[in-house]
């Protein structure tokens, strides 16, 4: 391998490893390895959701993290997962997403990124969520999964979930 090659190869490391760019490289990956192996069995590849049964995520959650209460709304129903019935896309789903709060914050802050980048091109312009926004809404009140749906109700009244 030439210095040259050698070069460029040290500056595409260097440069993922940056803060950031690896969090936009993720968001733009076709699929998300967490996101695989704990969300896609109910909300499905690409997070298209199963209508009646699993919510749809593509195409709603990057509405959503682009406000900023709505986007703690996210990161709490991670953390603490949400029990009852929700209407999406139409159709009420009753049913009980399980709480994350074990994953690491990094990992969770990656699944968002993927699920945010599977909405519409404006999807692109909502920022990644990072590992210190986990971090902070983890520090709040531990919440049951029918407070968490209450929280959403309200939300959704007010129109602020899609």
């Amino acid at each position: 391998m030439s210095a040259r090659v050698g070069r460029g190869v040290l500056l595409i490391a260097l440069i993922s490893a940056l803060p950031g760019v690896a969090m936009a490289n993720s968001a733009r990956a076709k699929s998300n390895a967490i996101y695989d192996a704990t969300c896609a069995l109910c909300h499905q590849a690409g997070g298209a959701g199963l209508q009646g049964q699993f919510p749809r995520l593509a195409g709603r959650v990057d509405r959503m993290a682009a406000d900023t209460v709505t986007r703690e709304f996210l990161i709490q129903t991670l953390l603490h997962g949400m029990a009852g019935r929700i209407e999406v896309d139409g159709a009420a789903i009753t049913g009980v997403m399980p709480p994350f709060a074990s994953l690491p914050d990094a990992d969770l802050a990656s699944v968002l990124t993927y699920v945010i980048s599977l909405g519409a091109s404006s999807a692109k312009k909502v920022k990644p969520v990072t590992a210190a926004e986990i971090a902070a809404v983890r520090k709040g009140p531990t919440l049951s999964g029918s407070q968490v749906l209450e929280h959403r109700a309200a939300l959704s009244a007010a129109g602020r979930i899609p």
